[in-house]
């Protein structure tokens, strides 16, 4: 029986994809390493912030890797370009329809200052009975303990609950985790296997979550 209602947050309840690259982008070039490429800058969209440092710096000294991590921390407000950041149509209704039924949470790798983001633009941060952010686990996806964490946090086992991401990292997450998974076409295409369930609109994830407590 399906409890539980768990949302990644960019690029399911966030399209932060254009924002992400532009930040990357312009951080990059404030730290003294350049201007990365567009590509390359779009890779940091499915990993923590900490990992992009890596990726993008090739730093190897964790000291100096999390000196960088706490800058771009710090210069998030003034530089993350917000203006590009759009929350999906029907969100708030759907979410409001879910919170009747089931608990309900986001998992992101955002640090929980930068949750504030998304209930800026939605307004609806009743909706969600608990928030998991980067500083609440210690391995990130694919690894489920982010997942784990929001299960035990909602007071419900992982096999009640439904995982709703956008990237293969999150399926790997919710697999590992013995959780159920819904990955959203809504902002990108990502290639999934034909019996992972999809969702193009984030109304269709009523029906789909409908099906699936079902199952």
């Amino acid at each position: 029986m399906i409890k539980a209602i768990i949302f990644d947050m960019d690029g399911v309840l966030l399209d932060t994809r254009e924002a992400n690259i532009v930040f990357f982008q312009r951080e990059m070039e404030r730290s003294g390493y350049g201007k990365i490429p567009r590509k390359l800058a779009a890779k940091g969209h499915t990993i923590t912030m900490m990992d992009s440092v890596r990726l993008f710096t090739g730093e190897r000294s964790e000291k100096r890797v999390k000196e960088i991590w706490q800058e771009w921390v710090s210069n998030a407000e003034d530089l993350y370009p917000s203006e590009l950041v759009a929350v999906p149509s029907h969100v708030k209704y759907v979410l409001e329809r879910l919170s009747k039924k089931y608990k309900t949470a986001i998992v992101t790798g955002r640090i929980r200052r930068w949750i504030g983001e998304f209930f800026k633009h939605a307004n609806i941060k009743d909706s969600f009975d608990a928030l998991v952010g980067f500083e609440d686990y210690k391995k990130p996806k694919p690894d489920p303990e982010p997942l784990l964490v929001a299960a035990k946090r909602l007071r419900v086992a992982s096999n009640e609950c439904i995982y709703v991401g956008d990237s293969k990292v999150d399926e790997l997450a919710a697999r590992a985790a013995g959780m159920k998974f819904i990955m959203y076409h809504g902002f990108s295409k990502t290639r999934t296997a034909d019996h992972v369930s999809k969702a193009n609109d984030f109304k269709d994830l009523l029906k789909i979550i409908e099906m699936m407590s079902k199952a």
